[in-house]
C-alpha cells in the first residue's frame, strides 16, 4: 500500500487533472474539412484565410472538387461540410433520403450564368429559346451567315454550371455533341 505522504498528493494531482476543462471545438475553434465546388473555390479560399486570421484557434481545410464528387463524398460520410453552387438534384435527394442522412442546407449567395459571344458577332442579344436551340445543337449556324458554324464551349460534365445550364436552359436535355467542355 502507498504511504499517505505519496498517496494524497497523487490523488490530489489526479483529481485536479481530471477537473481541467478541455477546450471543445466551437464555431470559431477546432478543425473542419470542407469540400468545395470548384466554381466557388477561389472565393471560399479567401473567406477561409480571413476566418483563420480572425479566429486563431480555427483550422479550415478546403479542397476543391467537382460538385458531384463533393456531394458523393458527403453521402459516403467522408466529408461533413460541402459548399456547392447548386442545391441537391432529385437523384441526390433520393439517395440522401434512402440513406437516412439528415442535413441542413443554407443559401449563402446567388450565382448567375453568362453566355458570351465573340465581339465581331453581329448578334447583340439572344432569347432563352435561341440559347436552347444553339446549345442543344438544333441550330448550328448563325442567322444570315450560312458559312459560319456556331462553336459551343460548356463546363465539365460534373460541374454545377453544366448541370444548372442543362436543367434551366435545356430543360434536362443534353448539350450538343459538338459542344467542347472546358475545365
Amino acid at each position: 500500500m502507498l504511504r499517505p505522504e505519496i498517496f494524497f498528493p497523487l490523488l490530489a494531482a489526479v483529481g485536479l487533472w481530471g477537473c481541467q476543462q478541455q477546450q471543445l471545438p466551437s464555431t470559431t475553434s477546432g478543425k473542419v474539412r470542407v469540400e468545395c465546388d470548384e466554381s466557388v473555390f477561389p472565393v471560399l479560399k479567401l473567406l477561409k484565410e480571413d476566418f483563420e486570421r480572425t479566429y486563431k484557434d480555427a483550422s479550415v481545410d478546403i479542397r476543391s472538387a467537382e460538385a458531384r464528387s463533393a456531394i458523393a463524398d458527403f453521402i459516403d460520410d467522408s466529408v461533413r461540410v460541402i459548399v456547392c453552387a447548386r442545391s441537391f438534384n432529385a437523384e441526390e435527394r433520393a439517395v440522401i433520403k434512402a440513406a437516412g442522412i439528415e442535413y441542413q442546407e443554407y443559401k449563402i449567395a446567388l450565382d448567375a450564368v453568362a453566355v458570351i459571344g465573340h465581339r465581331d458577332n453581329a448578334l447583340k442579344q439572344l432569347r432563352v429559346g435561341q440559347l436552347d436551340s444553339i446549345f442543344s445543337g438544333s441550330v448550328t449556324r448563325w442567322p444570315g451567315k450560312p458559312k459560319s458554324t456556331i462553336e459551343i464551349a460548356v463546363g465539365g460534365a460534373n460541374t454545377s454550371i453544366n448541370e444548372v445550364f442543362r436543367n434551366v436552359i435545356l430543360k434536362g436535355r443534353p448539350f450538343s455533341p459538338s459542344a467542347i467542355p472546358f475545365p
